[in-house]
């Protein structure tokens, strides 16, 4: 092997090092909401002999606006894997940082292209980026496997608060809006489950009470970060069961 003293470039401290290759696939994915009790339900049993396989993450999601409209957001993730300790509270966290862009209009069935990123990468940008380019939406993941589907059910809560004004009589309407997404967020969580086939995506049957959500865009992640939860006057089921009946007040978003 031999090199170009003379020419600078083909010095080895000067050669620029391969960009990092994304991890690519197809993601075949269906979204609910779902009554909050489902999330407490599974963690009872995060790291116990009852359900082992069930893990806990804490999971931060920057989101960046695209410079060219119509492009996909950047999301950056911050994730903290949990466990359950002698005491019986979740600790232990191991902390893993990804960058990820999703193309394709079809959010049930799209490429997802994941880059594993330094922890300081994600720093710089949440310090470099200014508040009003970027979302962020901080959730508590619990995950396992079902039936060769991955299962996902998180509590969701953004810093952002509702779109939708509210008349409270004396109190300004973004306080309303974040009291209003503190109780959506102690109500509701928001269930994914991920397949391997576009088959089996599509022969899924929800548990009775999940409501499916998928395609509907106030209801992604990008879009939870960026508004919060979505208004109840514009989904009625958010309020919860009819006082009189028990069901749903609107179970068709």
């Amino acid at each position: 092997m031999s090199w170009d003293v003379d020419n600078q470039d083909d010095w080895p401290e000067k050669r620029q090092p391969e960009a990092p290759r994304p991890e690519s696939a197809i993601e075949f994915e269906r979204r609910f909401v779902v009554p909050r009790e489902v999330f407490e339900e599974r963690m009872q049993v995060v790291g116990t002999d009852a359900l082992p396989t069930v893990s806990a993450m804490r999971i931060c999601d920057l989101y960046v606006e695209p410079v060219k409209p119509g492009s996909p957001p950047l999301r950056l993730r911050v994730m903290r894997i949990q466990h359950r300790g002698p005491t019986g509270l979740l600790d232990g966290t191991t902390s893993l940082c990804e960058a990820t862009v999703k193309t394709g209009s079809d959010s049930t069935e799209r490429p997802e292209h994941t880059y594993s990123i330094p922890r300081e990468a994600v720093e710089a940008w949440e310090t470099s980026i200014p508040r009003e380019q970027r979302f962020d939406i901080n959730k508590t993941r619990l995950s396992w496997n079902q039936a060769g589907a991955k299962m996902h059910v998180e509590t969701v809560f953004s810093r952002r608060h509702a779109g939708a004004s509210l008349d409270v009589p004396g109190v300004r309407n973004e306080n309303a809006h974040r009291a209003l997404q503190r109780t959506l967020s102690a109500c509701w969580a928001i269930a994914e489950a991920e397949f391997p086939t576009r088959e089996e995506k599509n022969a899924y049957r929800p548990p009775e009470g999940w409501i499916e959500v998928s395609g509907i865009k106030p209801f992604s992640n990008y879009n939870l970060a960026r508004h919060g939860w979505p208004s109840i006057a514009d989904y009625p089921f958010l309020a919860g069961p009819d006082p009189d009946t028990g069901s749903p007040q609107s179970n068709t978003p």
